[in-house]
């Protein structure tokens, strides 16, 4: 027997003007729709998308004190893999953060 592991995001929800957010939804709806039994990693804040502050500063408008749950490609690799491995009656949505759950992040005005 088969099964799925799909990535989507924590975000992920039914409503209108929610973007991708939407289809990620309706994306975990569909397989579990279906007959292949499917594990949905939610994943946080993707890390890679502060890849451009190539300074080592990430201008933001997050207050100085804001903590940001992040993940890196890598965690998300290292969470799919076992799920692909467990029996396929274990299925559901498993929310994945990074090693260290929450980064900190110091801002600067710009």
């Amino acid at each position: 027997m088969r099964k799925i592991v799909a990535q989507s995001n924590y975000g992920a929800r039914p409503g209108d003007r929610c973007g991708d957010l939407n289809i990620l939804y309706e994306l975990e709806q569909q397989l579990r729709a279906q007959p292949i039994p499917a594990s949905i990693i939610r994943a946080a804040y993707y890390m890679s998308n502060w890849d451009s502050a190539g300074d080592g500063v990430v201008n933001t408008l997050f207050p100085a004190d804001f903590r940001l749950p992040m993940v890196a490609p890598d965690d998300l690799g290292r969470a799919a893999a076992p799920l692909l491995k467990e029996p396929i009656e274990q299925t559901g949505i498993h929310y994945i953060e990074g090693p260290a759950p929450i980064l900190h992040l110091t801002s600067r005005l710009v």
